[in-house]
Parts: C-alpha cells; sequence; structure tokens
C-alpha cells in the first residue's frame, strides 16, 4: 500500500511539473516594416491637386492599423493651414472611397489619394506614416515636400 501511494504521489507531482506554466507562446517584438515610394520629396504638389501615397506594409505576423499625418513646416496659423489626418479605420480617400483595410495581413501594397484644398498655404510640409502591428509594434516613416504654385 504505501508503494502505490508513493507511486501515486510520484505520478501526481510528476503530472504538475509537466503542465509547467501553461503556454509557450512567443512574443512578437518585431517593428513592422514601411517601404515608402510616394510622396518623395522632390514631389511638388500643387493646391487643389492629389497626393499619391504608395508603400509596401509588411510584418513578421500580421498587421493592424495606419495613420498619415501631413503637416505644415511653417509658421501655422488655424485659417490658412490645412493638416490632414487619415487613419485606415475611419477615412476616405481624395474620391470618397474608404481607405484600404490592412488588418490581418501580413503584407500590403497600400496605394491611395489624399486631395489637396484649394485654398491650401503653400509650403513645406511633412509627409508622415506610422504602422502598426496586431502586436502594438509599431515604425514611422516621414518624407517633406512642397506644395506651391506653379
Amino acid at each position: 500500500m504505501k508503494i502505490l501511494k508513493f507511486v501515486l504521489l510520484f505520478v501526481f507531482a510528476n503530472g504538475l511539473i509537466s503542465c509547467g506554466g501553461g503556454d509557450d507562446k512567443k512574443v512578437d517584438t518585431t517593428k513592422p516594416t514601411i517601404k515608402l515610394n510616394g510622396p518623395l520629396s522632390t514631389v511638388m504638389i500643387n493646391p487643389g491637386g492629389i497626393i499619391n501615397v504608395n508603400a509596401v506594409l509588411s510584418d513578421n505576423v500580421k498587421l493592424d492599423d495606419y495613420v498619415v499625418k501631413i503637416s505644415y513646416r511653417g509658421f501655422k496659423s488655424v485659417k490658412n493651414v490645412e493638416e490632414f489626418y487619415f487613419s485606415s479605420y475611419a477615412d476616405l480617400d481624395a474620391y470618397g472611397n474608404a481607405l484600404p483595410v490592412i488588418k490581418g495581413e501580413s503584407s500590403f501594397d497600400l496605394n491611395f489619394d489624399i486631395a489637396v484644398g484649394e485654398t491650401t498655404r503653400v509650403g513645406d510640409y511633412i509627409f508622415s506614416i506610422t504602422l502598426t502591428d496586431e502586436s502594438g509594434n509599431s515604425t514611422e516613416e516621414m518624407v517633406q515636400f512642397e506644395i506651391s504654385r506653379s
């Protein structure tokens, strides 16, 4: 009987040890990547024109969201300067279409147009795109471009 108790205790203890802490899921700490093809720093856009956003987005697991921001680099006046923020979850492109959704993709060729208002102030602007994966890792690419009257 003592041997049976000892064997049962050994089997029970071994079962607890082998279950060990459960899940061996690996945590994704790798940032997603952006290969920005447009706009380029050499781009000059007229008020009333179009900014083409073109980039290859990728992640080692899955992408979640991107945010595009266009901000003015000079003296700011609320009445004269338009700053733009676009999120893949909520905003529209220059033609009224929903922006491309990347959630769940591991790679995505992003291509859409942003309309520049007729009254947009001329000057230097910064285009930035921030990309986030499903684990919350993010990366950002930035480029300066000009809005001018030609």
